[in-house]
């Protein structure tokens, strides 16, 4: 079994401006986006509920407390913040015993449970402007590409899972070409429909599932997704259904509420695999890395702890595993210095398979990379197997897709 998991590395190719964290986080701070996304709620607004306030908001994200902050960490603040706007009573949750101890003061804040929801429909507009506006001029050839590279892996073994962590059409729009990877939301229930199948999504062979959440999606009231293939068509029921008890904006957790629904961010995602899809995509993707042979990491940055860790077994499980990382690293590999720094990926690629550095040390000191032709290999042609088992092609994912079966062959 593959399975191959995207993550925002693997978009980039695709649009011109790269939907990367740091154009999400410029994106929330746009006190336009912010004004035009109230603009859309207050179109749906149709029984003059109260008015989300987000002056505080657009001040908040642009001040210089969160002047270094990314969107996800800017996600976990508007969060936190709209949890004690939406409901303050001590008795509710953990959160609010502990900011009545600490005697924060927060009034009340209209329509708070709104706040987060809109901050995620301002990265879904973002998205969805790219699709329609921001597509590279060779946006078919590449998606061409990418079908021959899902359409052999799916060729080539019995049992495959696409998963991918990204909000865009990108893969959607390949996995509808080839249609040999399922999606399984043909549940209906009464007025809910197009959820997940879960008995026919854990039978299939082949499929492809979103742990991260989806524009395809609408969280309803029933704390489940329903699906929409179209993104557009899936904005408008959104929208339309915030006050007619279609969507759903707010869960309840021990701690505090949580606003993670059709799109996960922040830096507490795994509340959300608490709620469908999300718990059985969860469960679905430990099976998978326990059943693979090989897992194919696009795009992938390893600052996903509920991901990394179940990793951390994979290569251990089985000797003859292998993973592929495939991503855009610039700097000169030495398989000797990487280490110094924990934020570099290779040190997160060793941390999380917890394979041995193999380097030597001379008896005046200098450390040298056991395997010299590996470090030779990998910075002539950006492919090599830099620890056991572990490969790395690190020319980004789109000059991969041009010479995938070199790649891949040489792998098998």
């Amino acid at each position: 079994m593959v399975t191959i998991l995207f993550g925002a590395g693997a978009s980039f190719p695709f649009y011109k401006n790269h939907l990367s964290t740091q154009y999400f986080t410029q994106q929330v701070k746009l006190e336009d986006n912010w004004r035009r996304m109230l603009e859309i709620y207050n179109k749906y607004n149709a029984d003059e509920y109260d008015i989300p306030e987000i002056e505080f908001v657009i001040s908040l994200l642009n001040s210089s407390v969160c002047s270094c902050l990314n969107f996800e960490q800017l996600a976990e603040i508007v969060d936190k913040i709209s949890s004690l706007g939406y409901d303050a009573i001590p008795c509710n949750n953990v959160f609010n015993r502990i900011a009545a101890y600490l005697n924060i003061q927060y009034p009340h804040r209209s329509q708070s449970q709104y706040i987060p929801f809109i901050f995620r429909e301002i990265i879904a507009n973002a998205i969805l402007y790219s699709e329609e506006n921001e597509r590279v001029d060779d946006y078919d050839y590449l998606q061409k590409l990418q079908q021959d590279f899902l359409r052999n892996i799916s060729d080539y073994n019995e049992k495959a899972s696409v998963v991918s962590l990204n909000y865009d059409d990108c893969i959607p729009t390949s996995i509808d070409q080839l249609g040999c990877f399922e999606y399984c939301f043909d549940y209906n229930q009464g007025i809910y429909e197009n959820m997940l199948d879960i008995k026919n999504f854990f039978a299939k062979t082949k499929v492809v599932y979103f742990p991260h959440g989806h524009l395809r999606f609408i969280f309803n009231d029933k704390e489940n997704v329903s699906y929409e293939a179209n993104i557009q068509m899936a904005e408008k029921q959104r929208w339309s259904g915030i006050h007619n008890h279609g969507t759903q904006v707010v869960t309840t957790t021990p701690f505090c509420y949580d606003f993670n629904t059709f799109i996960t961010t922040g830096m507490t995602k795994d509340n959300a695999l608490n709620n469908m899809p999300y718990a059985i995509y969860y469960q679905k993707l430990a099976s998978d890395f326990l059943s693979s042979e090989l897992v194919i990491l696009v795009g992938y940055s390893f600052n996903d702890p509920h991901f990394n860790r179940l990793l951390k077994s994979f290569l251990h499980k089985n000797e003859t595993n292998k993973v592929l990382i495939i991503t855009k690293y610039q700097d000169p590999i030495t398989l000797t210095d990487e280490y110094k720094d924990e934020t570099n990926l290779i040190a997160k690629i060793n941390f999380v398979f917890g394979s041995e550095w193999g380097v030597l040390v001379t008896s005046t000191g200098e450390i040298l990379p056991t395997n010299k032709d590996a470090v030779k290999k990998i910075n002539e042609e950006g492919f090599s197997e830099i620890f056991k088992n572990v490969f790395l092609y690190k020319n980004g994912y789109e000059e991969f897709l041009k010479e995938q079966d070199r790649i891949l062959d040489e792998i098998n």
